[in-house]
């Protein structure tokens, strides 16, 4: 009989959701043994799509279940750092959405406590497991693009999130911008030495209620010369939107994924396809990979392909990023 891996999953909001039904059907290595959510309503909704075998409204339940080893942790940010904490010392090896915490000490410690613990984290920045990027990230190994210029990635959201969302999720730079930072990093195979940001409120006014912008630009030096930039926004009319491209001495790669079907309609009135919309239509196939990969990694008692540190890496440049823009410099 195959080795599967037993895994609880802790929050059954959009994420949760999604990493629970990838846990539960689309992953033969893994069987979802239990279900958390402070919302009894949540957990019965998803249990009856997932059938775990158990579900609960505390988390802790599923943290100290000796049967249970690893968490997928799907809960709001704030609620990151303590629960990992928590698994750590529990012997459980963890999948952790992004972020870590909103602030270095606390990631620090969580850090720590994963170490301390000997087990493996995973952080759920699922670009590093598109076919598109990871092609491209192939290619510059390869050395297809020559010495780098320049890298570029963006993501613009078709509409901002509820202010109850923006008042805690630490601002477009630590929140939208950490993938981006960490798609520069990963991309560039080197660190950024400075970040120098700015943004400004222009889709809708009250994100400035909650002390945050709605449209930025990043721009980093990186260790080896290169020049990246990151631009960002919280409303595209036209869709999601992600891209991202690599220039360099041989020429350039550029990962585009435009289209959520093959289909190209031809009329009179022009040339059309459609769009994905959101971000669940353009990295579903990135986000099955990801929980795929972190099975792999405990049955196989390999290297997380994206590592604690690697979060933290990012939540250090958009921190950066965040300071550059209200302190005006670099």
């Amino acid at each position: 009989m195959t080795a599967k891996v037993r895994i609880g999953v802790l929050g059954a909001g959009n994420m949760g959701s999604f990493h629970a039904n990838t846990v539960a059907h689309r992953t033969p290595e893994t069987v979802l043994a239990a279900l958390a959510d402070l919302s009894e309503r949540a957990v019965r909704s998803l249990a009856e799509r997932t059938e775990p075998e158990r579900c609960s409204t505390d988390p802790e339940e599923v943290i100290e279940d000796p049967s249970i080893q690893a968490v997928v942790i799907a809960t709001p940010g704030h609620t990151h750092a303590d629960l990992i904490e928590r698994a750590a010392k529990a012997g459980k090896h963890i999948f952790c959405e992004k972020p870590i915490a909103l602030e270095l000490p606390a990631i620090d410690e969580a850090l720590a406590a994963v170490r301390d613990a000997g087990v493996k984290l995973q952080v759920g920045l699922q670009r590093r497991f598109d076919p598109g990027f990871v092609r491209a990230k192939e290619m510059v190994e390869r050395g297809e693009v020559g010495d780098l210029y320049i890298v570029h990635s963006r993501t613009r959201d078709p509409e901002a999130p509820p202010l109850e969302y923006l008042r805690g999720c630490g601002g477009l730079f630590r929140d939208t911008s950490v993938h981006d930072l960490d798609v520069v990093r990963w991309l560039s195979g080197c660190e950024a030495v400075e970040v120098y940001a700015t943004g400004e409120v222009l889709t809708d006014p009250r994100i400035a209620e909650v002390g945050d912008v709605d449209t930025a630009a990043i721009v980093l030096r990186m260790e080896n010369g290169a020049i990246a930039t990151v631009d960002n926004s919280r409303r595209s009319v036209y869709g999601y939107d992600v891209r991202a491209e690599v220039f360099g001495s041989k020429g350039s790669v550029e990962v585009v994924a435009d289209r959520s079907t093959f289909v190209t309609h031809r009329s009179k009135a022009g040339v059309c396809h459609d769009h994905p919309y959101w971000y669940l239509d353009r990295f579903a196939v990135a986000y099955e990979a990801e929980i795929r990969a972190f099975a792999r990694c405990v049955l196989e008692d390999t290297r997380p392909q994206v590592t604690g540190e690697d979060g933290r890496a990012a939540r250090v440049l958009g921190i950066a990023a965040q300071r550059s823009r209200a302190e005006r410099r670099p």
